[in-house]
């Protein structure tokens, strides 16, 4: 599967029926990337096809397996297995940012954001390591050619280090429309 770190990317699987009409469950390992969309316990008629579907929201870039298991509830038997490879690449870096932080302290920041369009969109926000960096707000609305602040709070590392955190725009449809980089350092505390 090809991805865009950042954005949501459809996934489908065709799931084979049994014998028998069977109520199916999928599972994923890694539930904070990838989702199954369609109804879950799924009812397959016996000998039929059926579709999974779900969603795949990778953070980072780079390769990565993730597999979805399919269980029979009735007799808890493991039904199929599957294993995605993810390729995912990072999104267009419009800016970066260079911010220090020193170790165990927390500090707040804003950037600029101005809405590219001349019509009315609103924005939504992530970022590649929510453990480091939390939004004061995750959802933009802003008029055409409008200007408003992302404010966010920085968490240091635990020990001195840089950290390279991308921050996703995406639309309503989590499709990417900017990328910003803070290139955060974390020193020691003095």
């Amino acid at each position: 599967i090809a991805s865009i770190a950042g954005q949501k990317t459809p996934v489908s699987l065709l799931l084979k029926g049994r014998q028998i009409s069977a109520d199916l469950k999928s599972y994923v390992s890694d539930s904070t990337e990838l989702s199954i969309t369609s109804v879950n316990p799924l009812v397959v008629p016996p000998e039929s096809l059926a579709e999974v579907t779900g969603t795949l929201a990778p953070l980072k870039a780079g390769v990565r397996d993730y597999l979805v298991t399919v269980i029979d509830l009735s007799s808890n038997e493991l039904v199929h297995i599957y294993m995605l490879t993810s390729v995912t690449r990072t999104p267009i870096i419009s800016r970066s940012f260079d911010l220090a932080v020193c170790v165990g302290k927390e500090v707040k920041k804003k950037i600029l954001f101005i809405n590219p369009y001349p019509f009315f969109r609103e924005f939504h926000l992530a970022t590649s390591r929510p453990d480091l960096v939390v939004f004061k707000r995750t959802k933009l609305e802003l008029n055409g050619g409008e200007e408003t602040y992302i404010g966010m709070k920085l968490q240091s590392c635990p020990r001195p280090t840089t950290e390279e955190v991308l921050i996703f725009v995406n639309d309503v449809e989590d499709k990417n429309e900017d990328c910003l980089m803070l290139k955060l350092v974390t020193t020691p505390a003095v």
